[in-house]
């Protein structure tokens, strides 16, 4: 991982709700950097990545619609949410692991795509919010996991 000091976090108070990385360890940053992975059942590989800390929140890869210079980025969106229309394939992520890089101690995340377009979740050097590319943005797009996970717990990144 090329931040590997680095994790995802929730951040408790956000005017876009973006996604954050933090150096913290676990005990200072109080559960919010704690996350549940949910496989959906059905024919096509999807996952949801919710908060252990408040489960009515999911990741979700989305537009930053001009708040940011990147075109998109990982938010924490409320399952709870009343906007209209509330598309839950919009919470869907895909999930694989660079095996042969990280034996299992890192996932790289996605949006389902968008037109067959994937939009990888990434942090940027000079930032630490997550940020989204179209490309696969290498170790800059892994996360790691803790402990590391079995092959086979995900589907290996091609």
């Amino acid at each position: 991982r090329k931040f590997s000091s680095y994790k995802m976090y929730w951040k408790r108070v956000s005017a876009y709700g973006q996604m954050s990385t933090t150096a913290m360890p676990n005990w200072a940053s109080f559960g919010q950097d704690e996350f549940v992975l949910h496989r959906v059942p059905g024919n096509r590989t999807a996952f949801m990545l919710t908060s252990k800390k408040w489960p009515t929140y999911a990741v979700a890869m989305r537009p930053t619609t001009g708040t940011a210079l990147s075109p998109f980025a990982a938010y924490g969106v409320s399952m709870n949410s009343k906007t209209v229309p509330w598309n839950p394939w919009s919470l869907m992520l895909y999930v694989c692991a660079p095996w042969k890089q990280s034996w299992g101690h890192s996932i790289m995340i996605s949006s389902l795509g968008v037109a067959g377009v994937p939009v990888w979740a990434y942090v940027h050097r000079g930032s630490w919010l997550v940020y989204g590319s179209v490309t696969k943005p290498g170790k800059s797009g892994y996360w790691g996991v803790d402990p590391p996970w079995p092959r086979g717990t995900v589907p290996d990144c091609e």
